[in-house]
């Protein structure tokens, strides 16, 4: 490694997170940035936000700040998010000392707030989304790329629902070539799944964004399930996983002619937690994997946008229980 590109993992850019609410979107918000520099030397970081809008609390849409070693330095901000939210704004960061330049563009962390309505009656978990919960629940969409730069079209749209047993998750996904979806894997826990057309869950119940329930379900109703933990390397690197752990998911997926259909019951207990109260909030994401035809691998979007990846737990949006 040269030394340019080992200093590079010592300066650090951060823009955001933000939180925000899919209908509150074309208003302005609050962000900070925070440049850390983790380097022996000192570091000159000359920002800029470029033609986004975004401008630090100062009024200022690019500077310059001088960090020591192992100085951090944070800068209120504010800004604007598009009604699309893609593509989501950038800063770059032009980081100078001893050595070469460092140049990054980091975009803006956000965090989306989704729901979970209680059922109020047993659902049947059949893939039809005929239950009050969903035909009164609020749709979730604005699936964009996993790094954010442009919106998905169509977009999927999830809801979420809970009891005093399960958890349950109803996807919609559009689709004009559904004859053509793919799907391979055929057993549980099935490695092929990985490149069928699925739906992916990450579901973070203590909230640490450190540990984290994995699920995917491809278009047949397969399901591989896992409980993941950040390896040392962070979200840059694949998870610890264990492939022991069951969530014992009872599942269903209706085709239609432009539209397939999902449908997820959890069980608490497999979850390890107790029944979700009004007012408790957990943390996810949700992800689709489109594979139609003669692709030969499926395009991932995600509901919240996750500059670090997908299984960076620092990018899931959150569930708030109503």
């Amino acid at each position: 490694m040269n030394s340019a590109a080992a200093l590079a993992g010592l300066l650090l850019t951060a823009f955001g997170p933000v939180d925000i609410d899919e209908q509150a979107l074309d208003s302005p918000v609050a962000t900070t940035l925070t440049l850390t520099n983790h380097s022996t030397q000192t570091m000159q970081a000359a920002f800029d936000f470029g033609a986004s809008g975004w401008r630090t609390a100062a009024g200022r849409t690019a500077g310059e700040e001088s960090l020591r070693p192992r100085q951090t330095v944070v800068l209120p901000g504010q800004g604007r998010l598009t009604r699309s939210l893609y593509p989501l704004p950038r800063v770059r960061t032009t980081w100078a000392g001893d050595n070469q330049p460092v140049e990054t563009a980091s975009p803006l962390l956000v965090r989306k707030l989704g729901e979970a309505q209680p059922a109020r009656a047993r659902v049947a978990v059949n893939g039809i989304l005929s239950e009050e919960c969903w035909l009164l629940g609020r749709r979730l969409g604005r699936f964009g790329s996993e790094f954010g730069e442009r919106p998905c079209d169509p977009s999927p749209e999830w809801m979420a629902a809970y009891d005093a047993t399960h958890l349950y998750f109803a996807v919609v996904c559009e689709e004009p070539r559904i004859h053509a979806l793919v799907a391979t894997g055929t057993k549980h826990d099935d490695p092929r799944l990985a490149r069928d057309e699925s739906v992916e869950f990450f579901l973070d119940c203590a909230g640490k964004r450190r540990d984290y329930f994995h699920l995917r379900v491809n278009v047949d109703g397969v399901v591989l399930d896992e409980r993941c933990t950040l390896s040392a390397g962070g979200a840059t690197t694949p998870p610890v996983t264990d492939r022991q752990w069951e969530s014992l998911a009872k599942v269903a997926v209706q085709r239609g002619r432009t539209h397939y259909y999902m449908e997820v019951a959890l069980p608490l207990k497999q979850l390890g937690v107790n029944p979700p109260r009004m007012g408790t909030v957990w943390l996810l994401n949700v992800a689709r994997n489109r594979r139609v035809g003669d692709m030969t691998e499926p395009v991932r979007s995600l509901w919240n946008p996750s500059p670090g990846g997908c299984r960076n737990p620092e990018a899931f949006g959150a569930l708030v229980f109503k």
